[in-house]
């Protein structure tokens, strides 16, 4: 796994920039070492995502101490907002 940005902007074409066909949202940090949060914004235009920038927040996972998280779930269910009740209740495979 990279360890910093300048490793993570090695891997060419990893990333669409096509305008996702569904709702979206990018969640960033100003200071992630592994993606600058320019980058994360112009991923986020590109995408058609709203685009959230949390303040020294780090890289976001578990490894960073990030544990439960109340406002990553409520971006979350925000996604599902719009969404009919009858569609989100999809039977698992």
């Amino acid at each position: 796994m990279p360890q910093t940005h300048e490793q993570t902007a090695s891997w060419p074409g990893c990333f669409t920039t096509t305008h996702l066909p569904y709702r979206s949202m990018l969640v960033a940090s100003n200071n992630d070492p592994y993606c600058p949060v320019r980058t994360a914004g112009a991923y986020a235009r590109a995408w058609g995502s709203e685009f959230v920038r949390l303040n020294d927040a780090g890289h976001i996972n578990v490894d960073s101490g990030h544990g439960p998280w109340p406002l990553g779930l409520a971006l979350l269910q925000s996604l599902g907002a719009d969404v009919p009740a009858a569609a989100r209740a999809v039977e698992p495979a």
